[in-house]
Parts: C-alpha cells; sequence; structure tokens
C-alpha cells in the first residue's frame, strides 16, 4: 500500500479481495520500532462488524518483529478467491498508517488481489483486543508478500515406442588367429541409428 503514516496507534482491520488464488507467505509492516510484538489476525468476509470480538478470528501470527517497518515470515495462508479480513495488532502500539477517506476503497492491487482502506484501532490487549472498537478510516501501512500457484497444464497422452534392439552380425577377418597375432571383427546392425560398439572386456 503505502508507508506514508501520519497517523498510528495499535492496530488495523483491512479487507483483501482476492481475484485469484494465492498462498500469503508473510506481510511487512509499518511499525515505529524494532522487537515490537506483532499479532496478526484473519477471518472469512469482511472485518466490518466484527472487530469487537474475536469471535470467528483465526490468528496465525505472534512475535517479534526484528526492524522498524519490519517483516512478518511463515504465514502460508492460502487466500480463495473472495474477501479475506485482517487485523494487524501491536499490543504495547506503535503501527503507523494513514488517513483515509472511504470505507472500502481500494488502496492498491494487482492481478490477484486488492488491498481496501478499513479501521484503525486504539485498543492494547489488556483492554480487549477487538474490544475497544474502531476508529475513523485508515488505511493499513504495510505489503502482502504472497506465491502464486504453479501454473499446471492439462495433461496430453502420448505414444512411446520401444523397438526391440537388433540382431548383430560379427564378421571376423579370419576364422583363427595365432598367439601374438591380430585379427579384425567387423560388426553390423542392419539399422543407421546403431554405429558405435563397446567391446568388453577390452583385451
Amino acid at each position: 500500500t503505502t508507508f506514508a503514516g501520519g497517523n498510528g496507534s495499535s492496530g488495523n482491520f483491512f479487507d483483501v479481495n482476492v481475484t485469484s488464488p494465492v498462498t500469503l507467505t508473510g506481510m511487512q509492516i509499518n511499525n515505529t520500532t524494532g522487537g515490537a510484538v506483532c499479532e496478526v489476525w484473519y477471518r472469512n468476509g469482511t472485518h466490518v462488524g466484527f472487530e469487537g470480538s474475536s469471535a470467528g478470528w483465526t490468528q496465525i501470527f505472534n512475535g517479534p518483529v526484528a526492524a522498524a517497518q519490519g517483516y512478518v515470515e511463515g504465514l502460508n495462508l492460502p487466500l480463495s478467491s473472495g474477501t479475506t479480513s485482517f487485523f494487524v495488532f501491536l499490543p504495547a502500539g506503535g503501527i503507523n498508517y494513514t488517513n483515509g477517506t472511504n470505507l472500502g476503497g481500494v488502496v492498491s492491487s494487482d492481478a490477484n488481489l486488492a488491498i481496501l482502506q478499513g479501521w484503525g484501532t486504539g485498543g492494547t490487549f489488556g483492554a480487549g483486543l477487538f474490544g475497544s472498537g474502531p476508529t475513523d478510516t485508515r488505511i493499513w501501512n504495510g505489503a502482502l508478500i504472497y506465491a502464486v500457484p504453479n501454473c499446471v497444464s492439462a495433461r496430453v497422452p502420448v505414444i512411446a515406442v520401444v523397438n526391440a534392439a537388433p540382431v548383430l552380425t560379427v564378421s571376423p577377418t579370419a576364422a583363427t588367429i595365432c598367439e601374438g597375432s591380430s585379427v579384425n571383427i567387423n560388426v553390423t546392425a542392419g539399422l543407421s541409428d546403431y554405429t558405435s560398439f563397446d567391446w568388453a572386456p577390452a583385451t
């Protein structure tokens, strides 16, 4: 989206409209200081009307973010087509966001998904993670990191033909050989693609 900041508190609710299935592997957030504990929650469907209770929400990350504007990794969350909402929360505060203008308006999009304007919240974990209620419309500052499933085309049957090895014709230049002398051996297969042979043992 953006890292412009301009406002901030403890958390952001926002929706993501997915047009093509992807797997969310991580995200970059706009936290003020490194080492801050971050929680990431999600639910299927919009966040609107569901900010006051944890019912229906699933936590997928709870841990420190090493640096300012740091990364949350290891999410591995499949996102199907439709709307998925997120709550990015720093219990100690220090998340930066930008004032919005239109709840549900598209902030950023590509061919696979769109991130929408949402709400900010000043609630802390001790006061109830979802219980303090949203403030005004806010734009989540951050980036979603995702993987697109491999493109798999339809299988096309093929026919593999395995031909039997040809009969080899071995023709020595002499029927007998004396000790210390040599004889040439000609080998033919009768097929043009059999042109080289190995003799074993070599001597």
